[in-house]
């Protein structure tokens, strides 16, 4: 961990959650396996080595590259995929202030000025959005599949129903 303020709850998609179970298993029949061998330096680590000490960084980083190339994608560092999460989530509509909480970064600013480079592209997305929902269609725009279309503006605006 870099800080006390690094440790935090995170919610787990199913599949990263069935991933998780599965690691504890594994984990439980290698304590078996080890028997007095085991030695948890640090108790309750979920990613050990078969004897339950924490894995080497070295050690992830390789077993991280080969599972690129197992699967076909290309090399990146390890440390690559918190951007990846963080695209993905802004791309899917998350707003920044949750995806800052669960990049576990100091400050909203600090993920604003790192997806940056991202941030042009939901911006045109949301112009587009907008531009749908108000009626203003224009031909590279298609209305998306999940959006349901208002009668009037006055539909989404408070006032006296």
């Amino acid at each position: 961990m870099k800080s006390a303020a690094s440790q935090r709850t995170l919610p787990l998609t199913a599949v990263a959650l069935s991933a998780l179970e599965q690691e504890w298993r594994t984990q439980g029949e290698a304590r078996v396996a080890a028997r007095i061998k085991w030695c948890e330096l640090l108790p309750g680590l979920c990613f050990t080595t078969v004897t339950g000490s924490p894995r080497n960084g070295d050690t992830v980083t390789h077993q991280f590259q080969a599972s690129l190339i197992r699967t076909g994608l290309p090399s990146m560092p390890l440390h690559h995929q918190s951007k990846g999460f963080g695209s993905l989530l802004l791309a899917s509509g998350v707003d920044l202030a949750t995806v800052s909480a669960l990049l576990g970064h100091s400050s909203v600013s600090l993920t604003a000025s790192t997806y940056a480079g991202v941030m042009p592209s939901l911006e045109r997305d949301a112009a587009e959005r907008l531009g749908r929902l108000l009626g203003a269609r224009h031909d590279a725009a298609a209305p998306m599949a999940d959006e349901a279309p208002f009668d009037h503006l006055s539909d989404l605006l408070p006032g006296d129903s």
